[in-house]
């Protein structure tokens, strides 16, 4: 127990533990800046891909009717999407798949 007591009072330990405390903090913060972009990148990529039949649509490039077809639409945007909305340029939804809005 002695020999605990003075390691814990060495210069040694006190350095090595506050080198310790410090790189862990650095982690959990370079962890949680890491996630946020990531999370943010995916979230992007998501509306992206969401916006395509919309964006196709304002150019005069497909038809409503294309757009009803679900086959279509796991086309344009993937099977994971397949409920979403068609969205155009100015935010306006044009279809959604779980509900027709029209706009």
């Amino acid at each position: 127990m002695n020999i605990l007591k003075q390691l814990s009072n060495s210069l040694a330990f006190k350095i090595g533990a506050a080198i310790v405390l410090t790189v862990i903090i650095v982690l959990f913060v370079m962890g949680l800046v890491y996630t946020n972009r990531f999370s943010n990148q995916v979230d992007e990529h998501i509306e992206a891909q969401v916006q395509i039949p919309g964006t196709l649509m304002n150019a005069g490039l497909l038809s409503l009717d294309s757009v009803t077809d679900r086959e279509m639409m796991r086309e344009l945007i993937g099977e994971e999407l397949e409920d979403g909305m068609v969205v155009g340029i100015n935010n306006n939804v044009f279809y959604s798949l779980t509900q027709i809005t029209w706009v």
